[in-house]
């Protein structure tokens, strides 16, 4: 299992597609490694950004929010 962690673009540069970009790429990376992506936040805003992206919402995983089946 993988854990994304720190993940942060800087309120600037939001809304251009580099976030989206950048954990796509991180997903495609993990995808060699682990069957199980995770991570926590406790925002709406991110919220919505991980469910965009593919995460399920739900505290299967220990300390984690989101999660995805790689």
């Amino acid at each position: 299992m993988g854990r994304l962690r720190r993940f942060y673009v800087n309120r600037e540069y939001r809304r251009n597609g580099i976030g989206s970009m950048l954990v796509k790429r991180i997903i495609n990376e993990a995808r060699k490694c682990y069957k199980i992506l995770v991570l926590h936040t406790d925002t709406r805003q991110a919220d919505n950004f991980y469910t965009s992206i593919g995460f399920s919402k739900g505290n299967l995983y220990p300390n984690s929010s989101h999660f995805m089946e790689l």
